[in-house]
């Protein structure tokens, strides 16, 4: 089963419920006296637009999106109260993965900067904002764009999430996390990685070792074993610090001991097998 050679997106999801739920928050904030960051009727018709074109896309990786819907996007993630962004954040992990969101750059920082400020910027970020984040993140690695952003902002997007995954029992928060890793360990492991860091290996190995250890969700665990293992067939040095800095070897026994799963036992087998 490894390495995993495939980089894995988050993208199901109900544009129309979306597109429905951000009106009634805008017609709330109308009604509250929030004109200034409510839509107006032309971005009202933008978002119309953008929802027809990603029930038309559905699934696939769209190269572009409607003219205007990036920038609407971003001023609801980031311009709307705290408790109203969820929506937003929906709709800008689906953006993503086109290489037009990937590239896109202002004063204040990239998109993985406008994930970081819609999301956590606040003293108790939601669970469910950061999960969709986290999703925003992982989904990055569908276009070259997108993970040239994300092997460059390794240190950004690790460190600001892995508080969260230390101490979220949100299991879509965690299966976007470990899925975020397994790209990770995809990109790094690439053949055409010739400047993968082992200080960004290595902080795999910290985060993926404490979520087999911890978690006991079988998705989550499975996910974080395949990127683990997929790390491991970077080379000599990746297996050495696995094993003997990270003591990976009982950690990963002691998740196939505690679970049914025969996924998780057989997979287990194999990242001990790499271990030697």
């Amino acid at each position: 089963m490894l390495p995993q050679k495939d980089y894995l997106n988050i993208l199901v999801a109900r544009p129309p419920a979306i597109e429905k739920k951000i009106v009634e928050l805008n017609a709330e904030l109308i009604k509250s006296g929030s004109k200034d960051v409510a839509l107006n009727p032309a971005e009202v018709k933008t978002l119309a637009e953008l929802r027809q074109y990603l029930e038309a896309v559905a699934s696939k990786t769209p190269t572009q999106t409607v003219e205007g819907g990036l920038e609407l996007v971003i001023k609801l993630v980031t311009q709307w109260p705290y408790k109203d962004r969820m929506p937003g954040l929906d709709l800008l992990r689906l953006l993503v993965v086109s290489p037009e969101t990937a590239k896109f750059s202002q004063r204040d920082g990239n998109i993985i900067d406008v994930f970081i400020a819609g999301a956590m910027d606040t003293d108790s970020p939601a669970e469910n904002h950061v999960m969709m984040a986290i999703r925003g993140f992982g989904n990055l690695f569908d276009s070259p764009e997108g993970r040239k952003l994300a092997r460059h902002n390794f240190d950004k997007i690790s460190s600001s999430i892995k508080t969260f995954i230390a101490s979220s029992t949100n299991r879509n928060l965690l299966v976007a996390a470990s899925t975020l890793y397994i790209n990770y360990a995809v990109l790094f492991t690439s053949e055409t990685a010739t400047d993968t860091s082992f200080e960004h290996v290595i902080a795999c190995f910290d985060v993926l070792s404490k979520i087999i250890a911890e978690q006991k969700d079988s998705e989550v665990v499975y996910r974080a074993l395949v990127a683990l293992g997929t790390l491991l067939t970077l080379d000599d040095e990746a297996k050495s610090a696995a094993r003997d800095v990270y003591s990976v070897k009982g950690v990963v026994n002691k998740a196939a001991q505690s679970t049914v799963d025969k996924r998780i036992k057989e997979l287990s087998k194999e990242v001990v097998g790499l271990l030697g």
